[in-house]
């Protein structure tokens, strides 16, 4: 199976609760994922690869999440990926360029740390986060789109799941991003989460915490461009089971809260913006 797209020359452990994509496809060549010390070989530009990006530090070394590009300068991610400091850069691909965060990020205001390993607490349904990064994306990578209510998934769909995590739940290889596809389960348009499933050995664990699900469906698929649909909240390696925020629910408080519509690429007007905050139906 080809399985590597962009290497970083790291190891890294890092805490069991951020998810990553393992035993999945890689982006790009067939070359061996346990080849190491590689240069950057992301090049089919596909849609995946174009919008999937990893948050850490001014090391490589100290990638921890993943996310999605959204805007040229906007990234959506989970909260949870700021409870033990706040990435400093957004990287794009293998040894390619990355960008500084700008400010603080904008994390849900009913996301409870507290209650993140609590499997009976509802207040960690509100996993997400918006981050803003400075001088837009770099050349070959663009936004992509934030699925609405009008993007149904049904029971048993199957869709693309990416991240820069993991390629085993014992802490390696952290920093190559890969994709798999995950069926789910539970995807009601309405709830606050998706429920996602893939066969052993394929997945979510430690390093893809707020990476991508996309699917193609609706407008999209006469284009083939994928729409992003979940954010990842939580994962189990060795099962293979994940729980992604449902975006589509989200769409309004991700307007409110940047100010930006993620569909058209443009400022909100204060009218838009305020009927964006009023339609915000996870906010109090």
């Amino acid at each position: 199976m080809r399985r590597l797209l962009i290497f970083f020359p790291v190891i890294l452990a890092i805490l069991g609760y951020y998810a990553s994509c393992r035993g999945g496809e890689s982006l790009d060549s067939g070359n061996d994922l346990n080849i190491r010390g590689g240069t950057d070989s992301w090049s089919n530009n596909t849609r995946v690869s174009q919008s999937t990006v990893g948050l850490g530090s001014t090391r490589r070394s100290s990638i921890w999440c993943s996310g999605t590009l959204i805007a040229q300068n906007w990234v959506v991610t989970a909260a949870h990926c700021f409870m033990h400091g706040n990435p400093t850069h957004v990287y794009f691909g293998t040894q390619g360029p990355s960008r500084k965060v700008v400010g603080q990020p904008i994390k849900h205001e009913r996301f409870n740390a507290n209650n993140m390993f609590d499997f009976a607490a509802t207040a960690d349904a509100f996993d997400i986060a918006l981050v803003k990064i400075a001088g837009g994306a770099p050349t070959g990578y663009r936004p992509i789109r934030v699925a609405g209510n009008d993007t149904s998934i049904g029971p048993g769909e199957q869709l693309t799941v990416a991240g820069f995590g993991e390629k085993h739940s014992s802490a390696d290889m952290v920093g190559l991003l890969r994709y798999t596809t995950m069926r789910c389960t539970v995807c009601r348009t309405n709830a606050l989460h998706m429920n996602l499933q893939s066969t052993p050995g394929n997945g979510a664990c430690p390093g893809d915490s707020g990476g991508p699900a996309f699917k193609k469906s609706g407008r999209d698929s006469a284009n083939g461009i994928y729409a992003l649909v979940g954010v990842l909240h939580r994962g189990t390696c060795s099962v293979g089971n994940a729980s992604y925020l449902n975006v589509r629910r989200f769409k309004n408080w991700m307007y409110c809260q940047a100010g930006f519509s993620f569909d058209t690429q443009r400022r909100l007007s204060p009218a838009e913006r305020y009927r964006a905050c009023v339609n915000d139906s996870t906010t109090p």
